[in-house]
């Protein structure tokens, strides 16, 4: 979707009628598809908020794991980064406000997708180098194709969410629970990044 920058509340409510939330108005330069404050006063996405434990829970264990086994620096670094960034996508979620945006300096969102893009494809080609001059091992290999896969999958249903939200917001509309939380591909695409990211640190 793209970028929109929020004022106030009379912008908001002709996007979405029904706002009303904790947090004020909505500053973020991102309008993502999730309804905003339909689940809970406390969370201006909840779906696109609390799929961020896929990308907090595994990696603290993992780094309590790392501590327990003696493992070096490097692994508990990774962890934690992985662990920072499913805490800073909660809490922009869960407000919308443009202080929780982690690009404060440059607001252009294009240029951080596109880094960010740049940083997944280092780690797909270095994961693939290694795995050929190691001659990694059937069950490694399994490891880090599942990684890959997670990833591509959930940057496939980010593409729906992005190119179809019209469509899934007038479906979501028509549609209760439980399967209306199923159509918040954002939100899967939380998990399946978290989960990609986690299973490439542990192929490591």
């Amino acid at each position: 979707m793209a970028p929109t920058r929020w004022g106030n509340r009379a912008e908001l409510r002709k996007i979405e009628p029904d706002f009303e939330g904790l947090w004020g108005d909505i500053t973020s330069t991102m309008n993502w598809c999730e309804a905003k404050y339909e689940v809970s006063p406390y969370f201006a996405e909840f779906w696109n908020t609390i799929s961020n434990l896929a990308m907090i829970i595994p990696p603290l264990f993992g780094i309590f794991l790392a501590w327990r086994d003696n493992m070096e620096l490097r692994y508990i670094l990774s962890l934690l980064s992985l662990a920072t960034v499913g805490i800073g996508s909660w809490f922009f979620h869960m407000t919308l406000i443009y202080e929780t945006q982690i690009y404060l300096k440059f607001p252009e969102p294009e240029l951080f997708q596109t880094a960010y893009g740049l940083l997944v494809l280092t780690m797909v080609i270095l994961g693939f180098r290694s795995m050929q001059k190691f001659k990694a091992c059937k069950r490694d290999r399994m490891t880090y194709y599942l990684s890959l896969f997670s990833y591509a999958f959930g940057f496939f249903l980010w593409q729906i969410d992005v190119r179809a939200c019209s469509h899934l917001k007038s479906i979501r509309s028509g549609i209760g629970y439980p399967i209306k939380p199923v159509l918040q591909f954002h939100a899967w695409w939380h998990i399946f990044a978290g989960t990609g990211t986690y299973i490439s640190i542990l192929y490591v």
